[in-house]
């Protein structure tokens, strides 16, 4: 019953629903903020309940009072990575780095008002056409030792807020589809489609970023790598449903074939389940045939683990530190085994070959 109620709540803060289909009591007021909270959707939810108590909706205070709390927070976050999107992209221009926001600030420009600052946030990912060598070399002369991995380094170029400089866009476990796919990324890198798009800021300002129809594919392998490596939550579900909001539907043909080559056809119907069931996409929108069985599959890992996989109570703490979350990852592999045999069994062949690769 909660979960439904959940669900209605979404559908009112986006707009796809006036009211909830029965009113919820105080415990079940409870239930929705935690929920909220586990799926990293609490600033969006509250616009929900502030549409419902201006149509006369019971909201408890206290807990009005705590959610309104977490907006504000959630908003100043926002304000300050949006400052800090411009200043990152000013900061690589002036080392003659071109760059493009993944994700995050740029995808929350397809949110409308007033839900585009209640997004909930993390840190900033921004896309480097220089290759490695190169977003190294600047890396570690700016900032000295950083962490770095096959895609992106950790550097501290703001105060308060996590960047990872990408000089890969992604990665797939299966080695053979990652080669191809970082094949498929350095063609759409001459199209200029990882850089060609535009997204204007609430304060005005104007940040590059990836195109739309990059981003039909890349968010949908974004997911699908977040599904059997670290946990899927609604957020990055929703910010999918956006984008499918503002979509070009001449591209369809061209996004799935994408999703059939790199073996993700099957979870990209799933989700576009999802799509109609939770958020109330229409039909024409979808981006192929809804799969209802894979769709019950996703959402189920959803609601389970909630935000990156964070409240998964099957995952069992083994070790400390890297060493965590590498098992941490092997454990939700095997919970998708079955439905996505290929990038669960390849994952750690894949964790091998980073090792390796990372030494030499």
């Amino acid at each position: 019953m909660t979960k439904s109620l959940f669900f209605d709540l979404i559908r009112v803060a986006i707009g796809r629903q006036e009211r909830m289909s029965c009113a919820p009591s105080r415990d079940d007021w409870e239930a929705l903020f935690a929920m909220a909270e586990k799926q990293a959707l609490m600033g969006v939810c509250f616009a929900g309940v502030c549409r419902l108590l201006r149509l006369g909706a019971d909201v408890p205070t206290d807990v009005y009072m705590k959610w309104l709390a977490v907006a504000a927070n959630i908003q100043q976050r926002n304000e300050l990575l949006n400052r800090g999107c411009v200043k990152v992209q000013q900061l690589l221009a002036e080392e003659g780095m071109t760059s493009s926001i993944l994700k995050g600030q740029g995808v929350a420009c397809l949110y409308p008002e007033p839900l585009r600052l209640l997004r909930q946030s993390g840190d900033i990912d921004v896309y480097v056409p220089c290759g490695m060598t190169k977003a190294m070399a600047y890396a570690q002369r700016k900032y000295g030792k950083v962490d770095y991995d096959y895609i992106n380094a950790h550097v501290p170029m703001l105060r308060g807020v996590e960047v990872e400089l990408h000089w890969r866009v992604q990665a797939m476990s299966n080695l053979f589809r990652n080669r191809r796919l970082q094949r498929w990324l350095e063609r759409e890198e001459t199209k200029r489609a990882i850089m060609g798009g535009k997204a204007t800021l609430p304060n005005g300002q104007v940040i590059a970023v990836p195109t739309d129809a990059f981003n039909a594919f890349y968010m949908m392998l974004h997911a699908y790598n977040h599904e059997f490596s670290s946990g899927l939550g609604l957020r990055q579900l929703m910010d999918y449903y956006f984008l499918l909001v503002h979509r070009d539907a001449r591209l369809d043909a061209e996004v799935n074939a994408l999703f059939k080559a790199f073996g993700m056809q099957r979870f990209a119907r799933g989700v576009m389940w999802i799509m109609q069931e939770v958020f109330g996409l229409e039909r024409e929108r979808l981006l192929c045939e809804p799969d209802e069985k894979e769709g019950r599959f996703v959402l189920g890992e959803v609601m389970m683990g909630g935000n990156f996989g964070h409240h998964d109570e099957r995952i069992k703490t083994v070790g400390r530190g890297k060493w965590q979350s590498i098992f941490a990852s092997l454990q939700h592999a095997t919970h998708v085994l079955s439905r996505h045999p290929s990038e669960a069994l390849w994952m750690p062949v894949w964790m091998v070959y980073h090792f390796i690769w990372k030494r030499i």
